[in-house]
């Protein structure tokens, strides 16, 4: 189930991701956009999401029931205020 936590970012489960449109950064746990997220696909039963980090691609794998936060991608131009 999605979540608004503030301003326009969301918790959503990994499952959700899939069916995302538009352009989201993943937001880590300290609150931190890690990048762009390139791509989403499934493997097995985990939800792959490729995001576009500093030096190059990472592939991450969640858990369908994983809590994601996701915040639309700016480049880093306007941050997020609590």
């Amino acid at each position: 189930m999605t979540v608004e936590d503030f301003g326009s970012r969301r918790t959503l489960s990994a499952e959700e991701l899939l069916v995302v449109v538009g352009d989201y950064a993943l937001v880590d746990q300290a609150g931190n956009q890690r990048g762009l997220i390139e791509s989403v696909g499934q493997e097995g039963l985990s939800v792959v999401v490729t995001v576009a980090e500093d030096d190059g691609p990472v592939e991450l794998s969640f858990a369908p029931d994983a809590q994601i936060v996701i915040e639309p991608y700016d480049g880093g131009k306007a941050p997020v205020v609590p």
